[in-house]
């Protein structure tokens, strides 16, 4: 196997090493999505499965924010986010509120994105560290990452709030503003599940996404929650949108399908790219052209050849070459001592080929 081949078979692998960890990389960033086509246990598709089997015009809304629909109803912002909000996002989000639209607003409980810090600002909420720091030992940050915090009912929200109800610590939570009202509180008294006036609008903002996800949404109280916040943004069959713009989901219509390409689809390509270049670069020779070296001559035929020169050179080579001849008729018998004298002007070829027949000869006697 040549270099070159051994080169292109190292690059493929390579790719498809690349590949690979490419797509476990983005199958393993889509399963943390709190999406409602995401059926793993952060996923929203359980708490959307039962709101609309209860009857609840639930929505899986996959175009931009300037496309809401003129009436309002109830809007959908969970976090983790696969893309950005822009301003005229926000914008949007304002004028909803405006309408008399209300906007429910779940924090992911990590470190927030810059995308989520936006939504969270949207809410006049900002993030604060949940104490303890995470430990450095796998056992303990496992055992740390497994916390899990109980709400309860705030006094005066009986009709508005769960008795109780169950959500990841997390490492982050968001401080809601000093005029929100709270809805449930954890054992610390932290403000995890309170309600915001906005113009004619009203957010809720909760602590954290866990609430409704698919992995937690049976858990005591949870579910309770899930149909308090439906009777309070909801109660007049106004529709639920949860936004899966923002969570990679994109409707299939003629202005939808002139998005330019992605993160993900701009690196495949790139990827690909290098792949056919190096590919192409190796089949292409380099340097000089070169004719190949001719196959060495075993050495007692190279002594032969070097001695028929130097007999050629010194111009006996006939006489050698008949000299040569007498000396196999001595030896040979038959038909094989008829060996017929070289013509005088032979030169070293005709010398050698001599040699071989007189060899092949005195083997095929001996």
């Amino acid at each position: 196997m040549t270099r070159r081949s051994m080169l292109a078979i190292a690059l493929t692998v390579l790719a498809l090493v690349l590949l690979i960890a490419i797509a476990a990389q983005m199958e393993g960033a889509l399963s943390n999505v709190p999406s409602v086509w995401n059926h793993r246990a952060r996923g929203l598709s359980a708490a959307f499965a039962y709101l609309r089997e209860r009857g609840v015009d639930a929505r899986s809304w996959e175009r931009p924010l300037t496309e809401l629909p003129p009436s309002p109803g109830v809007l959908v912002l969970a976090a983790p986010f696969s893309a950005g909000f822009t301003r005229e996002d926000e914008r949007q989000i304002e004028e909803w509120l405006v309408r008399g639209g209300r906007l429910i607003v779940m924090s992911s409980g990590d470190d927030p994105t810059f995308v989520e810090e936006q939504v969270l600002a949207i809410a006049r909420a900002h993030p604060v560290r949940v104490p303890p720091e995470p430990p450095l030992a796998y056992a303990a940050w496992r055992e740390w990452r497994r916390r899990v915090r109980t709400l309860a009912r705030a006094e005066g929200a009986e009709r508005v709030a769960a008795a109780e109800a169950v959500v990841r610590a997390g490492s982050v939570r968001a401080e809601p503003p000093a005029s929100a009202q709270v809805l449930m509180r954890d054992e610390e008294g932290n403000r995890m599940v309170v309600a915001i006036e906005r113009g004619r609008g009203r957010i809720l903002l909760i602590n954290n996404a866990s609430m409704w996800e698919n992995g937690w949404i049976q858990r005591r109280g949870n579910l309770d929650q899930l149909e308090a916040a439906v009777e309070l943004l909801a109660s007049d069959g106004s529709p639920v949108l949860f936004d899966e713009w923002h969570h990679g989901r994109r409707a299939h219509a003629t202005e939808a399908s002139s998005t330019p390409l992605g993160p993900f689809e701009l690196m495949m390509l790139h990827v690909l790219l290098m792949y056919a270049l190096a590919l192409w670069a190796l089949s292409r020779p380099h340097g000089p052209r070169f004719a190949p070296p001719a196959t060495a001559a075993p050495p007692l035929e190279r002594s032969i050849f070097a001695l028929a020169a130097l007999h050629r050179r010194a111009g006996h080579a006939a006489e050698t070459a008949r000299i040569l001849v007498e000396s196999a008729r001595r030896t040979l018998r038959g038909p094989a001592a008829e060996i017929p004298l070289p013509d005088p002007a032979a030169g070293e070829a005709e010398l050698l080929a001599l040699a071989r027949r007189i060899g092949l000869d005195q083997r095929e006697g001996a």
